[in-house]
């Protein structure tokens, strides 16, 4: 008799983004993962939004907002989330995406997250 796993739960920032959507995509058709996207409100696209995901708004510069909530519980986050991600970003725009990672993995280890993927 096979034990019955216990479903994942996986954070994913920038999950609007190109790689939020492939890997929340995936993640959910494994049919084991719970996934939450955390996305900016300016960015936020419902029509991106995979079936099944739950979706949190907020502003990872801000690392007292509403956005933390959705750490707690997960067993792991994926950083995604970046002001600029090209590389013509400016220095200010690269300053501020390590500080949205920064905020983030603080939650995730005030939290107890044990995995984290920075990419």
């Amino acid at each position: 008799r096979l034990a019955r796993r216990r479903r994942r739960r996986v954070v994913i920032t920038g999950g609007c983004g190109n790689l939020g959507v492939k890997l929340c995509t995936h993640l959910l058709a494994t049919g084991e993962v719970d996934v939450t996207l955390i996305e900016h409100p300016q960015f936020y696209r419902a029509d991106r939004v995979p079936a099944g995901a739950s979706v949190v708004l907020g502003d990872l510069a801000d690392a007292t907002d509403a956005w933390r909530a959705a750490v707690p519980g997960a067993d792991a986050v994926v950083h995604f989330s970046a002001v600029n991600p090209y590389p013509n970003a400016s220095w200010a725009e690269s300053a501020a995406s390590m500080s949205h990672a920064f905020n983030l993995f603080v939650a995730a280890s005030e939290a107890g997250v044990r995995r984290g993927v920075f990419a």
